[in-house]
């Protein structure tokens, strides 16, 4: 019977807790397996095997195990769905977040090689462990100071700018002050990279002009057929 017309509250309590339990073993021997360095199919089996003996277990221990092979396979089954499923969710979230960063890590790339070749000098790259920041910062052939703004893509058409890196002043400054302070997710910025922030903003402070390009590169991953889309960043 349903619980709205009198049905069993304690069986919806075991089956809440028993959901709950499992959840918090199957992530916690999942984690452990994974940090251990095993491979990613001797994580999985270790988590099937722990969330499915703790399945048995709370079952045991609330005695709803009609018979301990049936009990097993019950378990088992759920555990393989759910693991399987969780394993699934984040092998495909994993492969976008490394897809993701590997094209933004190529495009970066290109561009340093590009702007190497047509004479920039002291280019820097002023970002934090996950790669946030300013892309490329570096003093083209007459000394001015230019920021830039790496988008790649691996078609034809690179990605737009952010709400926050639309104002590239604000953007600009507020990442070099980042840098500046190594705080939060900016601690263990690279020393030069911060030295080369402070510098930056010391220049501005005493009335350098933020002048910037948004380098689109699209085709990135195939060389032969790569292009450069550069457009100025900002008003000016």
């Amino acid at each position: 019977s349903s619980l709205s017309s009198g049905g069993d509250w304690g069986q919806f309590g075991r089956g809440a807790l028993k959901g709950g339990v499992l959840g918090g073993l199957g992530a916690a021997s999942g984690y452990g397996i994974a940090a251990s360095g095993l491979s990613t199919s001797w994580a999985f089996a270790g988590t099937v095997a722990a969330d499915t003996w703790a399945g048995v277990g709370i079952d045991a221990a609330f005695d709803d195990c009609r018979s301990m092979s049936g009990c097993v396979g019950q378990n088992l089954a759920g555990s393989l769905l759910g693991s399987g499923l969780g394993y699934g969710v984040a092998g495909g979230v994993g492969y976008l977040n490394r897809t993701f960063h590997r094209t933004g890590d190529l495009g970066e790339q290109a561009a340093m090689g590009l702007l190497s070749r047509r004479g920039y000098s002291d280019l820097v790259q002023i970002q934090n462990a996950s790669g946030h920041g300013i892309d490329i910062v570096g003093k083209n052939t007459r000394g001015a100071v230019r920021y830039f703004e790496v988008k790649a893509s691996l078609g034809g058409q690179p990605p737009g700018l952010s709400r926050a890196q639309r104002d590239i002043d604000s953007f600009v400054v507020t990442r070099l002050q980042r840098a500046v302070r190594a705080q939060g997710h900016w601690r263990g910025v690279d020393p030069a990279a911060r030295d080369s922030a402070r510098r930056l903003l010391g220049e501005i402070r005493s009335g350098a002009e933020i002048r910037g390009i948004v380098m689109g590169v699209t085709r990135v991953d195939r060389p032969l057929s790569r292009m450069f889309v550069p457009r100025r960043w900002g008003s000016r």
